[in-house]
């Protein structure tokens, strides 16, 4: 995870997607504002869900309470019910297909800005 959102560059992402006043923002909650320029906020929440839940998880052994740790899976999408290696391998799934997801919005925004002539809008 730390490779993921330490390699993110949150300036281009800040011009188009600024934080309000007095308040910072990361690298993944920036790539989740700027998608969020691109789609709903709703679609672009759900996207980074993951990648926010395995961040906290990454937390999670100095930082999070029990329940925080709870919620973290929950958001990053593993069932605790699961064996051992079923969660590893949804936690590895869940992060690939939030990249994947990520990079599709915003594949489809400069395609659709290539192909008209201006920014696409947003329909999802």
């Amino acid at each position: 995870m730390r490779l993921i959102a330490d390699r993110i560059d949150i300036g281009p992402l800040q011009k188009i997607a600024p934080p309000p006043a007095k308040e910072k923002w990361g690298s993944l909650k920036s790539l989740e504002k700027y998608l969020a320029t691109l789609v709903p906020a709703e679609d672009a929440r759900t996207a980074m869900g993951p990648l926010f839940g395995v961040y906290e998880l990454r937390l999670a052994d100095a930082h999070l309470a029990a329940k925080d740790v709870e919620n973290a899976f929950k958001l990053a999408g593993i069932d605790r019910e699961a064996p051992p290696l079923d969660q590893g391998y949804s936690l590895i799934r869940n992060v690939a297909d939030a990249i994947w997801a990520a990079g599709a919005i915003v594949y489809k925004h400069v395609r659709g800005r290539e192909g008209s002539g201006h920014a696409a809008e947003p329909t999802e």
